[in-house]
């Protein structure tokens, strides 16, 4: 790709970069928080977009897409190695996800954007003040459907 590259318009049917369109792979969760309107993730390019626009730019759209009032807070970080203790609880959790085929990194990445999905939710409806930690009390399951080839949102 040359020049500028193609934000999509409308959600892909498969994973695909946003910004760019790619479909090459690899992707990691738009780091803006950026949802499709149906709720799955945006991703871009893990290792950046031919083309891609300037971080100042790449913020600003992000910005006014999620109507915030802080360029600085839609910046996209640049993301450093994660490294987590397994004790026996999240040994436990990670292989009960195993079971439905995730790997511990696609499990801990799909936990974490449940959590942080709830939290965001308690944030903008104002069931608790932004920055404080919400109690999460439980959560909501579709029934299995055979017809499902992946999860809504994944």
């Amino acid at each position: 790709m040359t020049g500028r590259p193609v934000p999509l318009a409308a959600e892909p049917l498969l994973p695909a970069c946003h910004l760019c369109g790619g479909t090459a792979g690899p992707w990691v969760p738009d780091a803006s928080g950026t949802r499709w309107p149906s709720g799955a993730q945006k991703f871009v390019c893990k290792d950046g977009c031919q083309g891609e626009p300037d971080g100042e730019l790449a913020a600003v759209e992000a910005a006014e897409e999620k109507d915030l009032r802080s360029v600085e807070s839609a910046r996209v970080r640049r993301r450093a190695p994660l490294s987590v203790r397994v004790d026996d609880r999240l040994a436990d959790d990670l292989a009960a996800m195993a079971r439905a085929g995730l790997n511990p990194s696609t499990a801990v990445r799909a936990a974490v954007g449940i959590v942080a999905d709830a939290y965001r939710y308690a944030w903008s409806h104002g069931v608790v003040p932004e920055g404080v930690q919400p109690v999460i009390t439980g959560c909501a399951v579709l029934p299995y459907d055979s017809g499902m080839t992946a999860p809504p949102g994944a």
